[in-house]
C-alpha cells in the first residue's frame, strides 16, 4: 500500500485522566493493522474513543486539512485513503474543486474522489514557450486561452505577440470568477460539470474502497447499541 497521509492518534479516555497513550497511523492500512494500532494505545474495554492530535498531510493533498478533525472516524479516513490509492485522482484538480466548493464532509469527499475525472479541469497549453516553467498561473492561462481561440497565431502573424499582457488576461479571468487557476491547469467555473457529491452513500463508498465488511460491522454494532438503549429495563424486584 502506498501511504497517502498519517494521523497521530491518542486514547481519549486516558487523555482525560491525564495519561498519554498515542501512536502514529499511516493510511491506507489493513483492518488488522488498524486494530493492532488501537490495541497498542489501549482502545477496548473501558476505553473506546480516540482523538486525532496531529496530522501528516502532503502539501499537494491540502484538501484533507478541512476534512480531518479531532474526532474524525479512523475507519472513514482509511476509506478515503483507500480511494485515493486505488483511483489516484489528480490532487490539483481536487484542490481547485474543494477551494471553490467550500467545506466538505467525508461522504462528499469520497464522492468527489470517485468523480474527479468529471471536474471541468484542463491542463495549460504552453508547450514550446520559452521559460514556461517560470510563468505565473495567470500567464499560463492567458497563453492557453489565446492559443485555443486562435488569437495567438494571428498575433504571431502580425509580430505583436510580445505586446500583449497575457498575465492580465489570466488575472481578469480569475478575478471575474470565470476560472480557478492551478500550477498545471485551470478549472472552468462556468461549467458545473456533472459532479454529484451525494451520488454514493457512505456504505457504497466503503464497498468501493474494499472495506464493505468492516463498515457493515460498525453499522451492526451501532444498531445493536441503539436497540440495547431502547430495550425496556425490567423493574427491580421488591
Amino acid at each position: 500500500m502506498e501511504k497517502q497521509f498519517g494521523v497521530w492518534v491518542g486514547n481519549l479516555g486516558k487523555y482525560v485522566e491525564g495519561n498519554l497513550s498515542e501512536t502514529w497511523i499511516a493510511f491506507p492500512t489493513t483492518e488488522k493493522d488498524l486494530e493492532s494500532a488501537l490495541e497498542k494505545i489501549g482502545i477496548g474495554g473501558d476505553y473506546k474513543e480516540t482523538m486525532i492530535m496531529d496530522t501528516d498531510i502532503p502539501a499537494q493533498a491540502s484538501y484533507l486539512r478541512d476534512i480531518i478533525g479531532e474526532y474524525t472516524s479512523l475507519d472513514d479516513l482509511n476509506m478515503i485513503a483507500s480511494l485515493m490509492e486505488t483511483h489516484a485522482p489528480d490532487n490539483e484538480t481536487i484542490n481547485l474543486f474543494a477551494d471553490n466548493y467550500g467545506k466538505m464532509d467525508i461522504e462528499e469527499l469520497g464522492n468527489l474522489l470517485l468523480q474527479s475525472e468529471e471536474i471541468p479541469y484542463y491542463p495549460y497549453s504552453i508547450l514550446g514557450l520559452e521559460n514556461a516553467e517560470n510563468l505565473s498561473p495567470e500567464e499560463k492561462y492567458g497563453y492557453t486561452t489565446t492559443h485555443q481561440s486562435g488569437i495567438y497565431e494571428k498575433l504571431e502573424e502580425l509580430g505583436m505577440e510580445y505586446y500583449v499582457d497575457f498575465e492580465a488576461i489570466g488575472r481578469d479571468a480569475r478575478l471575474n470568477g470565470a476560472v480557478a487557476l492551478g500550477d498545471n491547469g485551470y478549472m472552468d467555473l462556468a461549467d458545473g460539470g456533472n459532479i454529484n457529491l451525494h451520488r454514493y452513500s457512505l456504505e457504497e463508498l466503503f464497498a468501493e474502497a474494499g472495506l464493505k465488511e468492516k463498515k457493515e460491522q460498525i453499522i451492526q454494532a451501532a444498531d445493536s447499541i441503539k436497540k440495547t438503549a431502547l430495550k425496556p429495563i425490567a423493574a427491580p424486584k421488591l
